[in-house]
């Protein structure tokens, strides 16, 4: 699990080099998804990214926005990292 967390971590580095991100440790990361209520959601594929609808594992997860009060959840392609879709499928 590591290793995909840290192939996470290098994508999401790469995807978002015009935007200042704090990149969580690995074990921080999936508490933080443990503790949004999203982890065993990813995990089961019941959520798909906000931008694109391609359903998410752990490893592809891009970033979490919060959107009028609701987490959003979008993968880690180039184009769903730059412009999050505030009205998608998460």
């Amino acid at each position: 699990m590591l290793a995909v967390i840290e192939a996470w971590r290098r994508r999401l580095s790469a995807v978002l080099h015009r935007q200042q991100i704090s990149l969580m440790e690995d074990d921080e990361f999936l508490k933080t998804l443990e503790q949004l209520g999203l982890r065993a959601r990813i995990e089961r594929g019941e959520i798909a990214c906000s931008s694109c609808g391609k359903i998410l594992a752990v490893q592809n997860v891009g970033g979490i926005v919060s959107v009028r009060g609701e987490f959003k959840v979008i993968c880690d392609s180039a184009e769903c990292a730059g412009r999050p879709n505030t009205d998608g499928h998460a």
